[in-house]
């Protein structure tokens, strides 16, 4: 993993965003546990893992465009193979601006630790990316499903948008284009 500012700076954001949102009663459960997911992703990317990247600090090379054409093409992916809404009722009392904190919120923290840490942690135990895509979106799958019930058809989408989501993160060994995809995809929704 390419420990960019940006990947960094994006995943402190979530946390704070987290802790502004936690004051509503109804936020706080999904928050609490998005919020530890946050920290849990910012601990193992700064103690875990070694940058192995050594023009780290330079994540405004020519690659970015390439990594922001991983973002579009993933919001692409994500749109073309079905929108499936969650439930969102928990926030439908939210002024539309908090809904986009949250929905900002959520994806990152979530980015952070599944793909940041987990993925990130089996790509360094098993060096096989297929198997480990697979992996961490079978973890992603259940870990929604507090959200979605057993509904097939809106865990399938979660499945798919992680291994969506993870191969963009093993293209660009960064955090902040499979960030960026599910933001766009969670702020679509609200």
């Amino acid at each position: 993993m390419k420990k960019d500012p940006l990947s960094i700076g994006l995943c402190f954001l979530a946390i704070a965003l987290s802790l502004n949102l936690m004051t509503y009663d109804v936020l706080f459960q999904p928050l609490f546990i998005s919020c530890m997911l946050g920290v849990a992703g910012i601990a193992f990317m700064e103690w875990g893992v070694k940058d192995t990247d050594p023009v780290a600090q330079n994540y405004f090379s020519s690659s970015s465009l390439v990594m922001f054409g991983y973002t579009i093409l993933g919001f692409i992916v994500l749109s073309l193979i079905g929108f499936v809404g969650v439930n969102l009722s928990i926030i439908d009392t939210l002024s539309v601006a908090d809904k986009i904190q949250y929905g900002i919120a959520i994806s990152i923290n979530e980015e952070s630790f599944f793909r940041g840490a987990f993925l990130e942690w089996l790509l360094a135990n098993t060096g096989w990316e297929g198997g480990s895509i697979v992996v961490s979106s079978v973890f992603f799958t259940a870990y929604h499903f507090y959200v979605t019930g057993f509904v097939w058809s809106k865990l399938a989408f979660i499945f798919l948008a992680g291994i969506v989501l993870g191969k963009i993160y093993c293209q660009t060994r960064r955090l902040w284009p499979s960030s960026l995809t599910h933001i766009l995809h969670n702020v679509r929704m609200v």
